[in-house]
Formats: structure tokens, C-alpha cells, sequence
């Protein structure tokens, strides 16, 4: 029998306050057959890794082999209108990042509900944005913000695209700093930053991973996280919350869902597994190496995330006066 959206949100709440037993876990899955797991973006990239890091340890918890499915296309929305269509038995998943809610507010129609279609299971991890420039364009924020103001609109930035994580950061930072530089986007972070090294652009705001080890090596300067606080590898790039900017947080959230009318034992028994993860060094660390910071909190936490994300974007949706696609 169908059962109602909130009550599929109650019992994966509760879930997590309940003890599973290893005999127990033959008995919420019906058959041996393998999980899917759906990443709506090309293999290698960002979120692709990060599921890579968590199916083999959740599948030996699940007693369950995870098969990932590379779902790439239309910003994610072609991988998650799939999961939002298939079959709601536990054995298809959704390995998804912030787009999951960005999405419906950039496209004029995507054929998906992020809250009808979808039961949320965990919010796995956050990876700040980075910004970063040639040392010859600027060593710090400050220094590039002063430049930009001394010059309206002769400055750029690259992004991984209209809508990312790593654009809105940089329109929320335009807004608040009184700056008019102007949006080139790409379609990777790699080509952010190759962008940089051939002086096509003066500034790049991207997925921590892209542009780390350039930081690291010296190649090129950081600028800005994103984070609430200084990233581990980083320690001499600041906030942008210390830079003076309160409150502004360029975090890009890795979601963990299942489609809507999914059992809600299953949904239960996905809560409490995925909650073990934070407890295996191997998962957090691999995690962090990847740019991540782990958290693998439950269904509230999500909620909180993708609230958080579509207020953060209608602020940048209106201040920078975009439009929908």
C-alpha cells in the first residue's frame, strides 16, 4: 500500500535511534540483487569520487553490492529525472550534489520534484569553493577587490558554469564588495584554472579539488574558501566570513536520497548505515583527500541543507538579476 511522503520522512527521522542487528539486514532487502546508485554527472568528477569512496564499505554494511551509474547531462537534471522515475524498492539510489535544488530554480521546467519525487537518506559531505588568480593578477582578495573597484568591469572570472556553486559564490561576493567583474563560464574546473595559467581570465572560483594542488604548489595563489572555517590543506587562505563578508558560505552539499514511496524499513536501515560511515577513518579520510568535509548526518540535517541552499540561491538569482534557462 502507498504510504504518504511524511510518513516516509517519520520513519527514516526515527530510524535513527534504532539498533539493526547483522540477521536483520537479509530481511530489508528482499533479494541479493545489486543497488544502483545513480550520479548525475560524468565519472571523475567531484561527486563521482565521493561515491566511489562509500559503496564499497556501505555495500558490505547493506550486504548488498553498489553498482554506480554515470548519469551525465543537462546540469544533472537527465540523472536525476531518472532516479526520480524509477522503481521505489530500495534498489536505486541517488548520489547527488546541491544541484538537486539549484536546478529547479535555474531551468524554466526539469522533469523532476526535489521534495515530491525524493525521500532524503543523509547529507554526506560539504566541499567549499575556491578562488583563486595568478600571482600576477593579485597575492589576496583584498588586493583584487581594490583592483576591480579601480577598474569596473576590465576584470573576469571563470566558473565550471552559469549556476554552480562556484558562480553564485562569486555574484554573492560582487554584491557585497561593490564590484563589477564579468562571468566566463566553462564547462570543468580543470579548464578554470587552465584558463588562469594562459591569462584568459583573472580570477577562478571552482570545486576545491580543482584548484588545490595549484594552491599547494605554489602555481597559484588562493584567494578565498568558501567554508565556515580555514580548509586543512589551506591554512594560509582565508574565509571569505574572515575577509569581512558575514555569513557568506560557498559550500557545495553531497546528498544521499531515494525515490519517493521507497519502504520505509529501507529507508530506516539506509539512515542508520550511512550514519555508521562517520565512525570509519578510512571513509572521512579518503573524504577529505577528495575535498570533503565528512558529515553523514541524517534525514533533518539534509532538509536544513537544501533550505539553506535555496535561500542562498534566490538571494544570488536576484541580485545578480538572472534569468531562467
Amino acid at each position: 500500500m502507498p504510504l504518504s511522503r511524511r510518513g516516509f520522512l517519520a520513519g527514516a527521522a526515527a530510524s535513527s535511534s534504532v539498533a539493526l542487528a547483522a540477521p536483520a539486514l537479509a530481511q530489508k532487502y528482499p533479494s541479493a540483487a545489486p543497488i544502483r546508485l545513480i550520479v548525475p554527472f560524468a565519472a571523475a568528477g567531484p561527486v563521482d569520487i565521493l561515491a566511489r569512496i562509500i559503496v564499497d564499505p556501505l555495500g558490505k554494511q547493506l550486504g548488498q553490492s553498489i553498482v554506480i551509474e554515470n548519469r551525465g547531462g543537462a546540469g544533472g537534471n537527465v540523472g536525476i529525472a531518472a532516479a526520480a522515475r524509477s522503481r521505489p524498492d530500495g534498489y536505486t539510489l541517488l548520489l547527488c550534489s546541491s544541484t538537486l535544488v539549484v536546478n529547479p530554480l535555474l531551468y524554466k521546467s526539469v522533469p523532476f520534484d526535489p521534495y515530491k519525487d525524493f525521500v532524503p537518506i543523509s547529507l554526506l559531505g560539504t566541499s567549499p569553493t575556491l578562488m583563486l588568480a595568478k600571482h600576477s593578477v593579485a597575492a589576496d582578495m583584498r588586493g583584487f577587490i581594490a583592483k576591480a573597484k579601480a577598474a569596473p568591469g576590465k576584470f573576469n572570472f571563470a566558473t565550471p558554469g552559469a549556476g554552480t556553486k562556484g558562480h553564485f559564490a562569486v555574484e554573492l561576493l560582487k554584491a557585497r564588495a561593490g564590484i563589477d567583474i564579468v562571468h566566463v563560464p566553462y564547462p570543468s574546473g580543470g579548464q578554470v584554472t587552465q584558463s588562469l595559467f594562459t591569462d584568459t581570465t583573472h580570477l577562478g572560483s571552482t570545486a576545491l579539488p580543482a584548484g588545490e594542488p595549484h594552491v599547494i604548489s605554489g602555481t597559484l595563489a588562493g584567494l578565498a574558501v568558501g567554508g565556515q572555517k580555514r580548509w586543512r590543506t589551506l591554512p594560509g587562505v582565508p574565509t571569505l566570513i574572515e575577509l569581512g563578508y558575514a555569513d557568506l558560505v560557498a559550500e557545495i552539499f553531497t546528498a544521499l536520497v531515494a525515490p519517493a514511496g521507497t519502504p520505509p524499513e529501507i529507508v530506516s536501515l539506509l539512515v542508520a548505515e550511512v550514519g555508521k560511515l562517520v565512525k570509519d577513518p578510512s571513509v572521512v579520510e579518503k573524504a577529505e583527500r577528495a575535498g570533503y568535509q565528512w558529515i553523514g548526518a541524517g534525514p533533518d540535517a539534509l532538509r536544513q541543507a537544501m533550505a539553506a541552499e535555496v535561500a542562498q540561491s534566490q538571494e544570488v538569482i536576484r541580485s545578480a538579476g538572472l534569468t531562467q534557462q
